[in-house]
Formats: C-alpha cells, structure tokens, sequence
C-alpha cells in the first residue's frame, strides 16, 4: 500500500534535488526501496488522471500490490536496468482521455529518455510547461493526441 510516508519523501527529495544539495546519497538499501516509492506514485497518479472510456488501456497491467507489481515489467514501461528509473514510457494509442497539467507526477520522472503518448485523447489541453523537466529525454510523441500549443524546446538539447 503506498503510504503518506513515501508521498512525503519524495516530495523532500524534488525540493532536496531543486535546491543541488549534495546529501541525496543515501544507505543503497533503501534509497533504492524509496526510489520505487516514488515511481509507484508517480505512475500511479499519472494512470489514475485520465478517464476509460470502456477500453482497455495499457495502465491496466499497472498494479501496485499482488502480481504485476514490479513497475518496470508494466506495460509500456521501461526501466534502466542497472539504477530502475523510468528511462521510457510508450503509451501510445493506450485509450487515455483527459487532460495533464504541470502539477502531475509523470513530470517528476526526470530519468526519461523517451515519451510517446500519440494518438490518445487529451482534450486541447496546454503542452504543460513541467515538459521541461525531462531534460534527458530523446524521443518525444506527441502526435495525434490532441494537445494545444507549443513543445518548448529551447529545454532540450538537440542530438
């Protein structure tokens, strides 16, 4: 069960990493136990922001107990091997309605290196400006998904 414990946590890592501090190593042990922590709510919350429209989508197999609940063997999910970050998320044609803004989570994935959430549904909602935070990413979807406005893309590096 995700708890309040690991919600706060993570949210004094972002403020932690924000600020350059240089004490975000921690015991292996369970830096890597809160690392999934926050990966676990910030798909978990991405997945719960948009609406089913009876399909059946790719967050289905997003389980957080029980079996399945490995993040990185969810569907559409790829993990770094060595450190288990979410280097790529491929949601593409995943039946997702709603809209994303800068405050969800996803954002908080800063490891991404490649994003595809084409032809899916998010209502001519804004590009969210937080698409800056992903400042490793390498590939980037977008198309047939019905965002409004502008990729700013003076945030990545051009390869």
């Amino acid at each position: 069960m995700l708890t309040r414990l690991g919600v706060v946590w993570c949210e004094m890592q972002k403020m932690k990493a924000e600020r350059g501090s240089h004490f975000l190593i921690l015991e292996k042990s369970v830096s890597v136990t809160r690392k999934i922590t926050c990966h676990i709510l910030a798909m978990v919350q991405f997945k719960w922001s948009f609406i089913y429209n009876g399909a059946h989508p790719k967050t289905s197999s997003w389980k957080t107990e029980g079996e399945n609940s490995s993040y990185c063997s969810w569907e559409g999910v790829k993990c770094d091997e060595e450190t288990g970050h979410i280097i790529g998320l491929h949601l593409g044609s995943s039946c997702l309605s709603g809209s994303i803004n800068s405050s969800n989570r996803l954002f908080r994935l800063v490891h991404l290196q490649k994003l595809d959430l084409s032809d899916n549904y998010f209502n001519y909602s804004q590009i969210p400006t937080a698409i800056r935070n992903f400042t490793r990413i390498r590939y980037l979807n977008l198309s047939a998904s019905a965002f409004f406005g502008r990729v700013p893309l003076e945030s990545f590096t051009v390869v």
